[in-house]
């Protein structure tokens, strides 16, 4: 799962700015701003086929954070 939500975000921002999972927040990634949010967003419940809480949306700020969500949701249907 780590590599394929890695993929979304090369996709959203573009590999040249996508450098490594551990960095990727909106503090640390360059044009990670609201509008790329909701394309990130978009994106990522498309990739997995979920839709994110106002809660969850609220709360993600970073790569792990997505991750974190994805794997609870994964989790609770498995």
């Amino acid at each position: 799962m780590k590599d394929e939500l890695y993929k979304v975000f090369c996709e959203v921002f573009g590999h040249e700015k996508v450098k490594s999972s551990k960095r990727l927040s909106k503090e640390y990634c360059y044009g990670w701003d609201s509008l790329k949010n909701l394309e990130l967003m978009v994106a990522v419940e498309n990739k997995f086929e979920t839709k994110f809480s106002l809660e969850d949306l609220e709360r993600i700020t970073s790569f792990n954070d997505i991750l974190d969500i994805l794997d609870k949701k994964q989790n609770a249907e498995g």
